[in-house]
């Protein structure tokens, strides 16, 4: 028959098993989503920040489905700029450049300019792609408008 491999004997509860990278939000996000008190209510909704969490457990441990649908809920709720800058993270986390590009490019389109928080969260090459697009606009505006002196 099967042998079940035995624990030391002296292990004890507060000696857990560690997973290296993984958050305890992201964990608790995913035992929320399957092992609700009411298994016919509607899916919870969670915030971006826990969706992020999720989606880096999701990726690591390659949950392709939970992981889809992360990036399609986000994608589909993407219209604020920090809902846009949390699908940048997201994007970073699957290493999408597809979804990188098209949500980089739907930053331009609206103009804003990322905090510095923003900012460390999306990287350098995003913010730099925002920022001089930004300055292109302003530097065609000033130049259509002259000042009068």
């Amino acid at each position: 028959m099967l042998e079940i491999p035995q624990g030391e004997q002296n292990q004890v509860e507060q000696q857990p098993i560690l997973l290296t990278g993984d958050s305890v939000e992201g964990w608790s996000t995913f035992f929320e989503l399957h092992y609700r008190d009411n298994p016919w209510a509607p899916p919870p909704t969670f915030s971006d920040q826990r969706m992020l969490a999720l989606l880096r457990i999701s990726h690591k441990y390659c949950m392709i489905k939970i992981q889809d649908e992360i990036i399609t809920r986000m994608r589909l709720s993407a219209s604020r700029t920090d809902q846009l800058i949390n699908l940048i993270v997201a994007a970073d986390i699957i290493g999408s450049k597809e979804i990188w590009r098209s949500t980089v490019e739907m930053l331009k389109v609206t103009k804003p300019i990322p905090t510095f928080e923003q900012s460390k969260l999306i990287g350098l090459e995003a913010t730099y792609s925002i920022l001089s697009d930004a300055y292109l606009h302003l530097n065609s505006i000033h130049q259509s408008c002259p000042p009068k002196w």
